[in-house]
């Protein structure tokens, strides 16, 4: 056999260039930068009613009641 080289990768030659690839990455990490800073400045969620979010959960899946 002779020398493999990963440039003749054909699954490698695919993938879009590592700048391409590090400018998506830091573009979906400020996204989610974004989104986490929303979150925190929408104020407090209040208390949660679980036996309420699982009775609608099992409504909208088309479950018995428990």
């Amino acid at each position: 056999m002779g020398h493999s080289s990963l440039v003749e990768d054909p699954g490698l030659s695919r993938l879009p260039p590592w700048p391409q690839l590090l400018e998506e990455r830091e573009t979906r990490l400020q996204a989610l930068r974004r989104a986490l800073v929303e979150g925190e400045q929408s104020g407090v969620a209040g208390p949660l009613d679980l036996e309420k979010i699982k009775k609608q959960a099992r409504e909208s899946a088309g479950l018995p009641p428990s």
